[in-house]
């Protein structure tokens, strides 16, 4: 941005805004809401995603003004995804972030109704074991589709071009599209 105005643009993403609010409401309602529900499940697993519906019910029950504010911020940010043209497994990654306290709270109100019910020993261990188990199987899920460590192409090309370049020189990518590509 060389001025106050485009500046203004690129914190906006005005070159971007004929993919925001892109879709009719009722493409809205009868596809994006289930793909991006889809997206949500795939990512939070059954585990997590059994935890993370026990954590609404707990912030509804302990009426938890804190999960409250956390489950509003990734519904509002949901409302402004579903209506987006683009990368929405990109775009959800932050709302993700946002959901996995509130299964957190889910795990932690079964330990604490189990600690009660239960030998109390047992129902840190379990709680314990869950916390555990969910990052381990996420890990598990996505470390293929995420290893990187094979495709070295790019890196190549990259370090051939900075070699060739002036010193202090730097490459500046503007191309939105192309960086999520690669």
């Amino acid at each position: 941005a060389e001025s106050l105005p485009e500046l203004i643009g690129v914190i906006k993403a005005d070159r971007f805004a004929e993919q925001r609010f892109a879709f009719p409401f009722t493409e809205v309602l009868q596809t994006n809401v289930p793909r991006i529900l889809r997206l949500l499940a795939t990512e939070l697993m059954p585990l997590g995603l059994g935890c993370f519906l026990i954590g609404i019910a707990a912030a509804v029950l302990c009426r938890s003004s804190g999960a409250a504010l956390v489950l509003g911020s990734a519904g509002g940010m949901l409302a402004m995804i579903v209506n987006m043209a683009g990368d929405l497994q990109g775009f959800i990654t932050p709302v993700v972030v946002l959901l996995w306290p509130i299964a957190a709270l889910g795990v932690e109100s079964v330990a604490a109704l189990a600690g009660r019910r239960f030998v109390p020993g047992l129902a840190r261990a379990a709680t314990v074991a869950i916390a555990l188990a969910l990052p381990i199987l996420g890990i598990a899920a996505n470390y293929r589709d995420a290893d990187q460590s094979r495709q070295t192409d790019t890196a190549d090309f990259f370090r051939s071009t900075y070699a060739h370049m002036p010193e202090r020189a730097a490459i500046v990518a503007e191309d939105y599209f192309y960086d999520m590509a690669h």
